[in-house]
């Protein structure tokens, strides 16, 4: 299935008492969301070619992205998806190669760790295509030049970095970086869920990525594991050799 035929799918998921149930919830939230009692409301108001004015839209668009990076609930990302569907497409054009279902899968992929970022609470249809296309151009350099990876065991290589003193609030503030650098918040955002109610790193992205085929919930799950493997690596180095130091000191 094309990339625009599964994004047309997606206006089905957006029906039902639970999907109403959730909108009706989050509304009061958001004075954007105000003058839509449904969900259907909301989605033909925002469709293109409608007469909405370009602040208003802009208005409904952050709402929804703040709930998406709030809720784990599929709905924020489906409304997401099928508003932005347009744009996913001519950036899936660009890329060539039709039919080839992992540059779907990557735009699909890109767009919804996009859409995680802080700066797309604001301009948003400018900062989402912006981060989307910058996602998966340095994804594809990144295949280009990296060798082959092993699938990381997590239960061969156990290992909790943060259960290592940290040096105040700088070392703190270090470690946060250094989690963003590797996987963005995205993997900040699966570390506090995985470490703070031991949920896996399979659920985290069932939830974040509701919407998305098997495939893509696969290859994200792959991508997290590397890349909180990869952080975990570094912090036991840095702050390993820092012990090194004060025993020695002492």
């Amino acid at each position: 299935m094309s990339l625009s035929n599964t994004l047309d799918q997606l206006k089905k998921t957006l029906s039902g008492s639970r999907a109403e149930r959730i909108y009706a919830q989050a509304r009061p939230r958001h004075r954007a969301l105000a003058p839509y009692e449904t969900v259907g409301a909301l989605v033909t108001a925002t469709a293109r070619g409608s007469s909405l004015f370009a602040v208003d839209r802009e208005a409904i668009h952050a709402a929804v992205v703040a709930e998406f990076q709030l809720s784990p609930e599929p709905l924020w990302q489906s409304l997401l998806l099928v508003a932005f569907t347009p744009m996913l497409v001519r950036i899936r054009a660009r890329l060539r190669r039709p039919g080839c279902e992992d540059l779907d899968q990557s735009v699909l992929l890109a767009f919804l760790e996009a859409a995680r970022s802080p700066v797309c609470r604001v301009y948003v249809a400018r900062n989402l295509r912006l981060l989307t296309q910058a996602k998966i151009f340095a994804e594809r350099r990144r295949e280009h030049r990296a060798p082959a990876l092993f699938a990381f065991d997590e239960e061969s290589h156990p290992g909790d970095p943060f259960r290592v003193e940290a040096h105040g609030r700088a070392a703190a503030a270090e470690v946060v970086r250094m989690i963003e650098a590797e996987g963005g918040h995205e993997l900040r955002a699966l570390l506090t869920t995985t470490y703070g109610d031991d949920a896996s790193v399979r659920a985290f992205v069932n939830g974040a990525y509701a919407a998305c085929s098997e495939r893509v919930r696969a290859r994200a799950s792959q991508r997290l594991r590397r890349a909180r493997h990869k952080v975990f690596v570094k912090l036991s180095a840095r702050y390993g050799r820092r012990a090194l130091v004060h025993a020695k000191a002492a």
